[in-house]
Formats: structure tokens, sequence, C-alpha cells
């Protein structure tokens, strides 16, 4: 499992930081309009089991710029749906992005 220390590196579209008790996440692609992508999601899982499986009792998810968050990003949505993609299943159309949202053990 990676740390709240962790959880940013090397992913761009994430920018994360905590108090212990509160992760930030930033989705960092304002020119996206913070368009959902495979790589936003997979740094929003990450955020959830780290905030699930520590002491971290609030997520607090932002949008960088001046819009939150514009939905799922067309382009990658509609190339998962095509190739059958599994990060489509999980990712877009729910799956664990959603589970982990609605879920968590505490």
């Amino acid at each position: 499992m990676v740390g709240v220390s962790e959880l940013s590196n090397g992913d761009p579209d994430v920018a994360v930081s905590d108090d212990e008790l509160v992760i930030r996440a930033t989705i960092d692609r304002p020119d996206q309009q913070n368009a959902l992508n495979t790589n936003v999601i997979e740094g929003l899982l990450d955020v959830l089991a780290v905030a699930d499986e520590t002491d971290v009792r609030v997520v607090v998810v932002r949008g960088a710029g001046e819009t939150f968050c514009a939905g799922g990003e067309i382009n990658p949505m509609a190339s998962a749906i095509g190739q059958g993609s599994q990060a489509y299943r999980e990712g877009f159309s729910g799956g664990k992005f959603s589970e982990a949202l609605g879920y968590t053990t505490r």
C-alpha cells in the first residue's frame, strides 16, 4: 500500500498534501477542466485507499483552476469502450472509483 507521503510522486495529474487527519487531493489538469482520465482515477483511488487504511478522517478533492471537474475525458473513454477496456469498466463506468467514494471500512 502507498503511504500518504508517496501519493504524489510521479503523478502530475493529482497533487496531494496532508496533515495527518486530512488529505487534500487536487485534480491538476486545469487545461482540460480537470476531466477524469485513468491516471486521475488511479491517483484518487490511491488517495482513498490510504485514507481507509490510516488515521485520515477527511479527504478533500478539489480541482485546480476555475473548474472542479468536467466529468470523464471523452477521447480516453471512447477509446476504452472501443477496446473493451477494464479501465473503462473499473474507472469511467463506476466500478472501483464509485465504490471507493461510497464505502470505507470506517
